[in-house]
């Protein structure tokens, strides 16, 4: 794993912000001798099988280790039988700083790190992880991706109703060094707000009416590899300091318990709110935002990049029907190209499935589409605004006001459409 690790993108999004570390290594005798720090964990003692082997009789076998953490780095002693120290300082665990010296045995290890800053370059394919797309604002999100992937910071993935955060985020696991451990996924918008804490947390035997036995919540079920906080920004104001907790002391309490529980989860965390203004709004917790603003990757929408449709088009028909010959004709594409998509590509895989009903032909034509409202694409937010609240309208009057078949043909989920509901003041 390379010596580097993201810290953040710059405004732009184009350049990455990377830290370079390294560590000067000073024994009773001998030359000091610098050392690159790799990403990952490195092992420091006298053991000849440690990534680090220092040859001094008063440094354990396995004395201390470094492991990456949101940011920065963390130095941590192993129980070792001479101590880590820093200046007069025992230490056990603490976040390594730049420019820090720490002293094990007779040996003395000086840390530090240079910031500079790389270019994003974009990938050249155009699927990557399940994504698709050859917009250059994708394949620019696919190295991000890769890269940020292999660190172990927060990520905060933003991005429209139905652009892809999911699939995203399921990128980020499976690309790190964590994708054996545990995936978990807890939608904080779709579960009811007296519930959540004990989802997120867990609860002890009798913590409430209904708590029949101890249950570990999804930080302890993801412990040792991640969790996906899908639409964070809809976690209760009154929960967002428990999980600020959390994320700073990496541990957990059960609802009715009282012991404070390690766990070591990162945590990607995505919503469809600009947070940013949230916060500005006193609607979510500035600190929260800022823990979890670590590494952002921002999702494009559908309609900021039309040259995606024919190729997620045929990416539909072929995960639908892999053997058909079903191809579109150009009024179809046409058709496809001129609609504003405010689903994204949930719509748009909707859309293409409906159509294959419809099709009893080689080739898919602009009358197989069907388009809620058949509106054309436009760049102003309060049109799409518009354009969005019209298609609930319709599906709701379509179903007879059953949201489930509502969310259904919208191709978004029930929970999804409530709060559009809630935020367009449809009245229920």
């Amino acid at each position: 794993m390379p010596n580097t690790q993201v810290l953040k993108f710059d405004p732009s999004g184009k350049k990455f912000i990377i830290s370079k570390s390294y560590l000067v290594i000073s024994q009773p005798k001998g030359e000091p001798r610098r050392l690159d720090l790799p990403a990952s964990v490195t092992l420091i003692g006298s053991n000849p099988e440690c990534d680090i082997v220092i040859r001094d009789k008063y440094v354990s076998g396995r004395h201390c280790r470094i492991a990456p953490g949101d940011g920065g780095f963390l130095l941590e002693d192993l129980n070792s039988t001479n101590g880590t120290y820093i200046g007069e300082t025992k230490i056990h665990h603490t976040a390594l700083k730049p420019k820090t010296s720490f002293v094990i045995g007779k040996t003395k290890i000086f840390f530090d790190s240079t910031v500079a800053s790389e270019p994003v370059v974009p990938m050249e394919q155009n699927h990557f992880c399940g994504l698709v797309g050859q917009a250059e604002s994708m394949r620019a999100l696919y190295t991000k991706i890769s890269r940020v992937a292999a660190t172990d910071q927060t990520v905060l993935i933003s991005g429209e109703t139905g652009s892809g955060k999911e699939l995203v985020a399921w990128a980020v696991h499976e690309l790190s060094p964590r994708k054996e451990r545990p995936y978990v996924i807890l939608n904080c918008g779709a579960i009811s707000s007296n519930l959540i804490e004990s989802e997120l947390f867990g609860h002890e035997k009798g913590a409430f009416t209904g708590a029949h036995s101890r249950r570990a919540g999804a930080f302890e079920q993801a412990n040792g590899g991640a969790l996906f906080l899908d639409e964070v920004g809809e976690l209760p104001l009154e929960l967002q300091p428990k999980l600020l907790r959390v994320l700073e002391n990496r541990t957990i309490r059960r609802v009715g318990g009282d012991a404070e529980i390690p766990v070591d989860v990162r945590v990607i965390a995505a919503t469809h709110r600009n947070l940013s203004e949230q916060a500005r709004k006193g609607l979510f917790r500035e600190d929260l935002f800022f823990r979890l603003f670590v590494i952002p990757l921002s999702v494009p929408p559908l309609r900021e990049r039309p040259e995606d449709i024919p190729l997620l088009a045929e990416y539909f028909i072929h995960q639908a029907s892999p053997k058909s010959p079903l191809a579109f004709s150009r009024k179809a594409l046409e058709k496809l190209a001129e609609y504003a998509w405010p689903g994204n590509i949930r719509e748009l895989k909707n859309v293409i499935l409906r159509s294959l009903v419809f099709c009893d032909g080689p080739e898919i034509s602009a009358t197989h589409i069907e388009l809620m409202g058949e509106e054309v694409k436009t760049g102003d937010q309060m049109d799409l605004d518009r354009v969005e609240k019209e298609k609930i309208l319709e599906a709701l009057d379509k179903t007879g006001d059953n949201k489930t078949k509502a969310a259904d043909l919208l191709g978004i989920a029930k929970s999804t459409l409530f709060k559009k509901i809630k935020d367009y003041g449809i009245a229920e």
